[in-house]
């Protein structure tokens, strides 16, 4: 499937604008971190691909790696969602043994999917934020919601109903995963980024 990018899409600069005026709070930093992540949706965006972001941040705070969705542009590529780019990014430059990742954050500006989930928790990231609710392909409330019904549901003798595998499981509840506590209009960019050209590239994918 072949994209035009749009040159100077009015709707692109209306959010770059609004990302502009947000003031990163001197006392949370997640908020730095989040325009991160929005700051790469949008980028992501306007290249017509879902528009998402996420970065990697280390034990000491530092940014080691960033990513965004590039799954159409340049050119298809099922796998490169933002999250998965970023941890691509970072095994790229450290090119050696598996680091230990339990004190690493990964910032999405979007609730991670199945594949990104998969990802995250085979790469063991200790902590996921992210900056707004995906209702429809977010794996973090589903998962939630069926861990506080398992008890219920094995009750009523479901024990082999899972979302999970059970090692996954395992992994999942050793790992964190969470919504930013960020400025609201992080969280409105960071949805609006998402939605922007989604029914634009879903048409074209019939």
């Amino acid at each position: 499937m072949s994209l035009k990018v749009p040159n100077g899409n009015p709707e692109i600069q209306s959010l770059k604008s609004r990302l502009d005026k947000v003031i990163v709070s001197s006392t949370n930093s997640e908020d730095a971190y989040i325009k991160q992540t929005v700051k790469l949706a949008i980028e992501s965006a306007s290249n017509l691909n879902y528009g998402v972001g996420a970065i990697l941040v280390d034990k000491g705070g530092d940014v080691v790696s960033r990513g965004q969705n590039q799954v159409f542009y340049p050119y298809f590529q099922s796998g490169l969602h933002a999250e998965m780019d970023a941890l691509n990014q970072f095994e790229e430059k450290i090119r050696g043994e598996r680091v230990d990742l339990k004190d690493y954050t990964i910032y999405t500006s979007l609730e991670p999917c199945p594949m990104c989930m998969s990802r995250i928790l085979m790469a063991g990231v200790g902590f996921t934020v992210y900056a707004a609710d995906d209702d429809l392909g977010g794996m973090v409330h589903i998962i939630e919601a069926y861990l506080k019904s398992k008890k219920e549901l094995k009750k009523q003798g479901f024990d082999n109903i899972g979302v999970l595998p059970d090692v996954w499981e395992q992994f999942y509840i050793k790992q964190s995963f969470r919504k930013a506590d960020c400025d609201l209009e992080l969280q409105k960019l960071a949805i609006e980024a998402f939605l922007l050209n989604i029914q634009q590239i879903r048409s074209k994918r019939k």
